[in-house]
């Protein structure tokens, strides 16, 4: 099936006002793509985030919080850059720049809060196993698990009456989310644009995002079994992993084999566990630089959720490996 030119093919939007989709917000991703420029110099960045008075402002309250603080206030934009390092300041950037984007929206069925949850969720615990796996790059997972089901944003800020048929479609069938949205936005938006990952991988072509973020969002429902993408693999895994554990919720409904497909990243156990342990921490230290509270599950209830699946030994110690021998 040809894929839509994200410079020339966008469908009709219900606005007829509306005659581009809602732009993310320019600053925060600019100040990702920089930080993803291993020549970026501290000055360039200050630079570009000072014209935000609204990020400037939110940088500097969390440099001074109780969990960054050095013992001194922080006063510039220079100091909090310093202080709170590339990593941070491109996990705390873009985590705000989306949720303000994802707070606006027009379906009643849908739980933006909810929904920003899971997606924090996912980012963070892709960055962390990726960082078990040795990823050349574990950061920009973390902005590739934010951004994996952004197509979902534009489907309830531009399609909400057709996202809510395909939410109600969904709960009523005991439908995937996907076949429900394919069985409503095929007939009523366009045949290339019928769910949310292709919708999100189009979308963010438009922005001219780095591709591999594109191609997460495409492809982060595809069987693990079925591609050899490190990245892809482990958004895929953490989706799953999220939504068994219950953190936020995507509008997805349906139940997948998430024991198979963490099996295909052949992580030892005691691994992935502090992986899902540190990406937890990481998802409710992001939430407090939101504002929003995330109940995060002990590590005692993670152990149990994967000692349900069979994936445990006999006597409650992990397994020395978690997948194919």
């Amino acid at each position: 099936m040809d894929e839509l030119d994200p410079r020339t093919d966008l469908p009709p939007l219900p606005d007829p006002e509306t005659s581009d989709l809602k732009a993310l917000p320019f600053v925060g991703f600019e100040v990702v793509r920089l930080a993803l420029d291993p020549d970026t110099s501290v000055p360039r960045l200050e630079s570009v985030i000072q014209t935000d008075v609204a990020l400037t402002q939110r940088l500097l309250r969390v440099a001074n919080s109780a969990f960054y603080s050095r013992g001194y206030p922080v006063q510039s934009v220079r100091e909090a850059v310093v202080q709170l390092g590339l990593t941070e300041l491109r996990r705390i950037t873009v985590t705000t720049s989306v949720l303000d984007f994802m707070a606006d929206g027009l379906t009643p069925e849908f739980d933006r809060h909810a929904f920003f949850i899971h997606c924090l969720a996912v980012g963070s615990l892709s960055q962390e196993i990726c960082e078990a796996l040795g990823y050349e790059d574990p950061p920009i997972a973390f902005v590739a698990g934010l951004l994996h089901d952004v197509g979902k944003t534009f489907f309830d800020q531009h399609y909400p009456e057709t996202f809510g048929k395909a939410l109600r479609l969904a709960h009523r069938e005991r439908l995937s989310l996907r076949d429900a949205e394919r069985a409503v936005f095929a007939k009523e938006v366009h045949p290339l644009l019928a769910d949310h990952a292709a919708m999100g991988r189009w979308a963010l072509r438009s922005w001219k995002l780095p591709e591999v973020f594109a191609e997460v969002a495409g492809r982060h429902h595809e069987d693990a079994l079925g591609h050899q993408d490190t990245l892809i693999q482990v958004v895929h895994c953490a989706d799953l992993i999220t939504r068994h554990l219950g953190l936020g919720s995507s509008g997805c409904g349906d139940e997948a084999d998430w024991p198979s497909a963490l099996a295909t990243l052949g992580l030892p156990m005691e691994d992935l566990i502090g992986a899902i342990r540190e990406g937890i921490e990481t998802a409710g230290r992001m939430g407090d630089v939101a504002g929003i509270k995330i109940n995060c599950p002990s590590p005692e209830a993670l152990y149990a959720a994967l000692a349900m699946q069979g994936q445990a030994g006999e006597e409650g110690e992990p397994e020395v490996r978690f997948g194919h021998g």
